[in-house]
């Protein structure tokens, strides 16, 4: 599972970090040909925002094209 939080840190201060935004993107399938269906929440700090499925996704192209999939579905 992956889980990527978006963190507002107003001037740079730390212990005033707050958190706006939450990706989680768990595998629920994955064949033998390396590729994988994951379901992703996504939410900000009022809440859920949105559930989907993201099906066929070549597990090869790596984490950072399976979070740009994600984010285009927005």
């Amino acid at each position: 599972m992956l889980e990527i939080n978006v963190d507002v840190i107003p001037f740079g201060v730390k212990t005033l970090r707050r958190t706006i935004g939450h990706i989680k993107i768990a595998r629920i399938k994955k064949d033998e040909n390396n590729i994988g269906c994951y379901k992703v929440t996504i939410s900000d700090d009022n809440g859920l925002l949105k559930t989907i499925t993201i099906k066929n996704f070549d597990r090869s192209k790596g984490f950072w094209e399976l979070l740009k999939e994600v984010i285009n579905t927005l």
